[in-house]
């Protein structure tokens, strides 16, 4: 096996294929065990702490929405099942405001996210993912609560995935089924800028002039974000290849907020009016954030 794998390398070594095959096998050695690790985190997550016995907040608002920006980073939940959850509790008595800083922070950053991203890119951009994260749910829970108040979030939300706790097996399963196929779609992109665009490119477009660097990076964060880490080896490889650190943040901050299943479940779950200002915040965020970056680091 190892021989043909040699001799395959030898037949493609001075071509395209080959540079692409390469660069797919260098991502996959090195950002690979760092992603079954997070999928593994994830998943024991989901097993042993989401639910809704977590969410138990302060009577006093401020409290609870930085409960719900704190708890929203530690859990694992996407987005299509963290908003349903969250509007799910409203008649709990639990703040709306809390419940926004939730769902805004817990697709931005969990325990996985964090350790993939402080491997693969660095403390820096792992630790500005949290700062930023923790920030953006705050402004959310305050926005919420000084635009709506309870009977203008609906109490009946809910989608055909269910929220109920499985076996740490079938997490494993599901989260690997799900997170791997983006993680491989990643490579494979990954692999492709690397051997087929030049360096000086990237480095052009996402490193040069801050504002249209972070631009391009929110633009880029729409087609080619994927869940989650899966997204890493992409970013990895745009980092390598002259993208700022600002750029990067703006990516991991836009990216989640415009994948079309985020974008669905808001506009149907919770309106068209509350799916717009979600969806100016976080690209003005992704912005402003990316330039804080841009002075800091």
């Amino acid at each position: 096996m190892v021989e043909f794998y040699f001799r395959f390398l030898d037949v493609f070594q001075y071509t395209y294929t080959g540079r692409i095959i390469a660069a797919m096998i260098e991502l996959i050695l090195l950002v690979g065990p760092y992603f079954v690790v997070s999928v593994f985190i994830n998943a024991a997550l989901k097993t042993y702490v989401t639910g809704t016995k977590w969410l138990k907040f302060s009577s006093n608002e401020t409290l609870a929405v930085l409960s719900g920006a704190t708890l929203g980073m530690l859990s694992p939940l996407p987005t299509y099942l963290a908003v349903p959850m969250a509007m799910s509790l409203i008649p709990t008595g639990i703040p709306v405001s809390a419940l926004a800083a939730f769902t805004v922070s817990s697709p931005l950053i969990n325990p996985g996210i964090f350790i993939l991203t402080w491997s693969q890119l660095g403390a820096k951009i792992a630790v500005a993912r949290v700062i930023s994260a923790f920030v953006l749910a705050i402004a959310a829970g305050l926005l919420a609560k000084l635009l709506w108040d309870k009977k203008d979030w609906p109490t009946n939300a809910h989608t055909k995935t269910s929220t109920a706790k499985q076996p740490l097996v079938f997490e494993l399963k599901r989260s690997f089924i799900y997170l791997g196929r983006y993680f491989l779609i990643s490579i494979v992109l990954a692999a492709l800028i690397k051997a087929l665009v030049p360096a000086e490119l990237i480095a052009r477009m996402l490193g040069g002039q801050a504002q249209m660097g972070l631009v391009m990076a929110i633009a880029l964060g729409v087609p080619f974000y994927s869940c989650g880490g899966a997204a890493i080896p992409l970013v990895r490889t745009l980092a390598e290849m002259g993208m700022s650190n600002g750029s990067v943040l703006a990516f991991f901050i836009a990216g989640p907020a415009t994948k079309l299943e985020t974008m669905y479940v808001y506009k149907s779950v919770l309106g068209i009016r509350i799916f717009l200002v979600y969806l100016l915040l976080m690209l003005i965020a992704a912005f402003v954030s990316g330039l804080v970056v841009m002075q800091l680091l």
